[in-house]
């Protein structure tokens, strides 16, 4: 049998170099996947199982084994434009299918990378993956490996999508498909939700992080908090309807644990008199602001993150901590090596960055209450958050077409956008294998990763002593933010206002060339269309590659690039100079005019904040000039 191992090698080391650095130390297993011949000379493998061997392709002919499944799926495929294949063994079904169909774009899973070692011993490589028409290629069976394929392709395919598995591999890997199917379900809904929410909030959070920045530079990060709460239990107390009938609990449970309030379910608590030990608050929308303006935050430490509704923190707070999500790439960028917060993952809700927050400050185990993630018996929220108006909120359930497994085993109703806030939470779970995690909602969804539990009944195994009930409180209003950061800050935002000042000015030039590139395409002239893409690809390239546009002009524009980056790779590929023209123009347009509003806008924010930042800077110098006596 011919050995192809070294071209293979090579050509994975150039085109495909993330599978070269999967391979090329990995030891095949020789006993239990032996390589042979069908009669035809094609190579094939036998793979021995506690139930006895199989050959993975017919001991005839392998590559006409692939052409008649080809043929079988020609109306499955015949509408969708990307395929996602699970199982490529040998390469006999990609090849095949790529012959068939060389319009499609293909991206490939292998999960066993055994048989994939194989393959690259006996079978040449390269006529089969480099191919324009790959989209990528995953190998190896961890949940990271076929996420991250799935990611790409969420975040990549723009018409109709299928996913597809090889007959051997349906059979022999039935429940890995089936995982792969639910988490391509999933994947496809949060990148949708993420999509939608971009659209709905990314003025919002650039608004919000820019006018916030004179709070988050005087306020103590969570860093400083890490593991002071070892081994204390916390509650995570949620909005839902099942919070109502763990009130009681939860009031002879303070001073005891950690009760930490997620979003707007503090309205709830300081009404039936139950002061959170810490109140949680990421979400920069109106409504957010709504369920806080009456609270009284110098009552409670308040964890926020530079998303928040500014208005909140206009408030009086007593304790304010600050921590950094992920998503907010601007700040980072402000604060520069003066960046020290811990960073979380931004995640669908207020509940993920709670607990977030509870595994950092070291709690153990850790309960939800109130955290439904549906619509038990058509109810919304718990009596007492009123953020929202009420027929907002009927209407919200009488048009959830969803359902979900409660912890009863019964089902809820719920939304697509209930569901991926729920998967959310799951996928964060398994982030965190060394902690408990208790479901108290007593009429809520299952969440996979928790143990059902009813607060009352976890409540009577609680041995922990009970603590001054402020002393988190206490605890939290002694920190202090370094205070040279203020002037720090104040430089930079300075020194970020007058980038975007001469950002704007390219851009303007940019949009003059982008204009005559226009008219050239209009005019059919072709030879002027050529001598303009080269300076608009020069413009582009300068004004998307640089580090202001990649943390913080895109923070603004991050639902509107994800559609964009769909394109890029037609765009990049298309040879013919009319036509790339076209295309840049049909989806750069309407982009460009969004960089000009969002830089123009930020101007105007950046100026404002310096001002405030300034006005701080004076006042904090004439108190050291002229201290208070006591």
């Amino acid at each position: 049998m011919r050995s192809y191992y070294s071209d293979n090698v090579l050509f994975l080391k150039d085109t495909y170099p993330s599978i070269y650095e999967v391979i090329r130390n990995f030891e095949r297993d020789t006993e239990t996947y032996r390589l042979n011949e069908s009669r035809n000379g094609l190579p094939n493998i036998e793979i021995k199982t506690e139930t006895g061997a199989f050959s993975l392709y017919s001991q005839y002919d392998p590559m006409t084994e692939a052409q008649r499944w080809v043929e079988s799926i020609r109306s499955e495929v015949a509408n969708a434009k990307n395929v996602l294949l699970f199982g490529f063994g040998f390469g006999y079904h990609a090849e095949a299918f790529v012959q068939q169909f060389p319009d499609k774009r293909l991206y490939i899973y292998e999960p066993d990378i055994q048989i994939f070692k194989a393959a690259v011993e006996v079978r040449k490589l390269k006529p089969i993956l480099n191919k324009e028409t790959i989209g990528a290629f995953a190998i190896g069976d961890g949940l990271h490996v076929y996420l991250g394929l799935l990611d790409i392709v969420a975040k990549t395919v723009t018409d109709s999508f299928l996913l597809l598995a090889v007959p051997v591999y349906q059979r022999k890997f039935k429940n890995l498909f089936q995982e792969m199917l639910k988490e391509a379900s999933k994947l496809i809904l949060a990148h949708r939700g993420n999509l939608a929410t971009y659209f709905k909030f990314q003025f919002q959070w650039t608004h919000n992080v820019i006018m916030n920045f004179p709070h988050v530079v005087r306020t103590p990060g969570l860093s400083m908090l890490e593991g002071v709460c070892k081994d204390v239990p916390a509650i995570i107390v949620g909005s839902g309807p099942s919070l109502g009938e763990d009130l009681p609990v939860l009031k002879r449970l303070k001073g005891r644990c950690m009760i930490i309030a997620a979003g707007t379910s503090v309205q709830a608590l300081v009404k039936h008199g139950i002061i959170p030990d810490l109140a949680v608050s990421i979400d920069g929308g109106e409504p957010n602001y709504r369920a806080f303006k009456d609270i009284d935050l110098t009552a409670m430490p308040f964890l926020y993150c530079s998303t928040v509704h500014a208005k909140i923190l206009d408030k009086p707070i007593k304790a304010p901590i600050y921590v950094h999500v992920n998503s907010d790439s601007l700040t980072p960028y402000l604060l520069g090596e003066r960046f020290k917060f811990p960073q979380f993952i931004t995640t669908a809700s207020v509940t993920g960055t709670a607990i977030q927050a509870a595994v950092y400050l070291g709690c153990n185990p850790i309960i939800f209450t109130g955290q439904d993630m549906s619509y038990p018996n058509d109810s919304f929220y718990t009596e007492g958050v009123d953020h929202i108006e009420k027929e907002v909120l009927i209407s919200t359930v009488q048009d959830a077409t969803e359902s979900v497994e409660n912890v009863t085993g019964g089902t809820n109703k719920t939304t697509k956008k209930m569901l991926n806030t729920l998967y959310d939470i799951e996928r964060l779970l398994q982030l965190f294998p060394g902690k408990t995690f208790y479901n108290a909602s007593r009429y809520g969804a299952k969440i996979k990763g928790t143990e059902f539990m009813p607060l009352e009944k976890w409540a009577e195994s609680l041995t922990l002593s009970k603590r001054e009930e402020q002393w988190f409180l206490e605890l939290v209003s002694g920190l202090k933010q370094d205070p040279e950061l203020l002037s720090y800050g104040t430089s930079r935002m300075r020194e970020l206002t007058s980038q975007l000042r001469r950002y704007s000015e390219r851009l303007d030039e940019f949009g003059h060339c982008f204009e005559a590139l226009k008219q050239a395409s209009n005019n059919s002239d072709s030879i002027r269309v050529v001598q303009l893409l080269q300076k608009v690809q020069t413009y582009w390239s300068e004004l998307t590659g640089s580090e202001l546009f990649q943390k913080v002009i895109s923070f603004s524009l991050q639902g509107n690039l994800l559609i964009f980056t769909r394109y890029v790779g037609i765009i990049t590929n298309e040879t013919d100079p009319m036509k790339k023209a076209k295309l840049i123009i049909t989806h750069i347009s309407s982009l460009v005019e969004l960089m000009r509003t969002v830089t123009t806008q930020m101007i105007q924010w950046t100026e404002l904040t310096v001002e405030e930042l300034q006005s701080l800077k004076d006042r904090e110098g004439n108190l050291n000039e002229h201290p208070v006596s006591g």
